[in-house]
């Protein structure tokens, strides 16, 4: 794999490149799908400091796609990339929080981070969202 990313590395659209390289080697899309080379892609893109590169690495290690699952790794990764305002990875750390999964359990901290994400009008965190409400969990 040579992926041809050509601006300085650290850049935003390097990392935008290498993200979207990630997607072509995740996906398929005109190569054969490698999840492995779709996380080295990814990892790049995480190292420019590109948002949704950072989020992608956290899947990664969250799903086991191309890399070994490692939970505490997509949480620090999502949390990352959800201080940069990355709606996915907002999310991704809600999940953590509210499961237990990669960091101590949380509610009070998941309810914050749903509603984050909520805030940017993603339905997932809408919908969970509305179920901590649901069970009181709100502000606890």
């Amino acid at each position: 794999m040579k992926p041809n990313p050509t601006l300085p590395e650290g850049t935003q659209e390097c990392g935008r490149r290498w993200h979207l390289e990630g997607l072509r080697y995740a996906k398929g899309s005109g190569v054969a799908p490698d999840p492995r080379s779709a996380f080295r892609c990814f990892t790049r893109a995480a190292a420019c400091g590109y948002p949704d590169g950072i989020e992608a690495v956290g899947y990664c290690y969250d799903e086991g796609f191309g890399v070994r699952r490692q939970p505490r790794k997509a949480f620090q990764a999502y949390g990352k990339a959800a201080k940069l305002g990355n709606t996915a990875a907002q999310l991704g750390v809600a999940v953590c929080y509210g499961s237990g999964v990669g960091t101590r359990r949380n509610r009070k901290k998941a309810f914050a981070w749903y509603l984050a994400a909520a805030k940017k009008s993603d339905s997932t965190a809408e919908y969970n969202l509305g179920g901590y409400c649901a069970r009181g969990y709100a502000g606890r």
